[in-house]
């Protein structure tokens, strides 16, 4: 399996989580992304980490926008993921990650990259 790829199994999607996550997590900042994640037993097969994005519809009212800045973390998210699943597969427990955008403009793509990768070797180090 290519190591760079988003397999559905990976994507953070119970609701339960979800909350779980903002209820007991905790959090990491790199503007303009913020981590909240938990640890906890995730289904069979999922791997170390299930990771789900969000941008706030109160500060990006057109659904495309929201929608473009999404691919784009969950891009730069895809091409970096791979320090973490090297990391994390000799370790006990997984993570359901929360990754949310607090920037209140639109930003480059390569800003949101940088800052994926600054966010992942941050949490690494925890």
């Amino acid at each position: 399996m290519p190591p760079f790829r988003f397999l559905r199994n990976e994507r953070l999607k119970r609701r339960k989580l979800i909350d779980e996550a903002f209820t007991k997590g905790k959090s990491i900042a790199v503007y303009p992304i913020r981590l909240v994640y938990v640890k906890t037993e995730l289904p069979e097969g999922a791997g170390p980490v299930q990771a789900g994005f969000s941008v706030p519809r109160r500060t990006f009212r057109s659904a495309v926008q929201r929608n473009r800045i999404k691919r784009q973390m969950r891009e730069a998210y895809r091409l970096q993921k791979n320090l973490l699943t090297d990391k994390l597969a000799d370790t006990t427990g997984q993570f359901a990650w929360m990754l949310l955008y607090t920037a209140k403009e639109p930003l480059p793509y390569a800003t949101i990259e940088e800052s994926m990768g600054k966010l992942i070797r941050r949490f690494l180090k925890t």
